[in-house]
């Protein structure tokens, strides 16, 4: 849905979309991703009228990465999104608690 790929350093994100499903019986599965990490996900069950997926994380990078938000639904089943964003804030410090 969305990839953005950021520099060394430390990283508040946050993505969002409006999931639509059309077909099948199953719902979605949305991801916020650190390469094949997967930083915060989120189950949207019944997401045939649309739904809205958020998801947050954060990270501190080595080097250049790709952050990438996905969804994925079972075969048989469309899936779309609109109003995709993908936003990196950095920062000085990252405190994890």
């Amino acid at each position: 849905l969305a990839t953005v790929t950021l520099p060394a350093g430390s990283y508040l994100l946050t993505a969002k979309a409006a999931i639509v499903r059309a077909g099948g019986n199953s719902g979605s599965l949305c991801t916020l991703n650190n390469g094949a990490t997967v930083l915060d996900q989120l189950v949207n069950q019944s997401s045939t009228s649309g739904e809205l997926t958020v998801l947050s994380g954060s990270v501190t990078l080595a080097g250049a990465t790709a952050i990438t938000m996905r969804c994925y639904t079972s075969p048989g089943t469309s899936l779309s999104a609109s109003f995709r964003v993908l936003s990196a804030y950095k920062l000085n410090t990252l405190t994890v608690q």
